[in-house]
């Protein structure tokens, strides 16, 4: 049975975290590609899927994990900065889980409870912030089409091709180092026995 903790344990949160998106978003659906909802939606698929998984004795690949983290680390940062009033995000009901609780839970799952020891470091760290481009550059493309951002820290007429991507290449670097880090975390509490170090 103590095998199967960490298994049910994905499975409970990630289900927790697919059902809270769609009850903060069955009525608004205009607002579904918000980072917080992709990335609340992605992260549980991933720990529901890795629960099953588990309990079969297999995994999901750790760069999912990656890259979920990161978003989701994203949503956390943004959403708890607005708490110093320079702007507005909801706190309200189920958005306080998806803003606050599930990124935290997800990285704590990730660093504790997903063996990410195996391969090299760098190309970890490289392929860490891929999906938050990803996102950022989609984002970019939809503003330019409709005129406003998502999230609208910039105007959409007044963002160049240029500076935009001067901005994606910091948060790019940024989001890499803070995936370096939780990866040396989580290399702290699984270190790799092969290694000859």
């Amino acid at each position: 049975m103590s095998k199967k903790i960490i298994p049910i344990s994905k499975i409970v949160l990630g289900s927790l975290m697919i059902l809270f998106v769609i009850i903060g978003y069955c009525t608004t659906p205009e607002l579904l590609i918000e980072m917080t909802c992709i990335s609340n939606f992605g992260g549980g698929v991933i720990l529901l899927t890795d629960g099953i998984f588990g309990l079969k004795g297999k995994t999901v690949p750790t760069y999912l994990y990656e890259n979920a983290m990161v978003c989701l680390l994203f949503v956390f940062v943004i959403c708890t900065g607005s708490l110093f009033g320079a702007y507005n995000m909801n706190f309200k009901g189920v958005f306080f889980f998806l803003h606050t609780v599930f990124p935290i839970l997800f990285i704590l799952m990730y660093i504790f409870f997903v063996n990410d020891s195996k391969g090299k470091a760098l190309i970890k760290v490289a392929r860490t912030p891929i999906f938050m481009i990803v996102y950022l550059l989609f984002d970019f493309i939809l503003g330019k089409i409709r005129g406003e951002f998502v999230y609208g820290f910039f105007a959409a007429d007044e963002l160049d091709f240029l500076f935009a991507l001067l901005i994606g290449l910091v948060f790019y670097l940024f989001l890499g180092l803070i995936g370096w880090l939780f990866i040396f975390f989580n290399s702290t509490v699984h270190p790799d026995k092969n290694n000859t170090k």
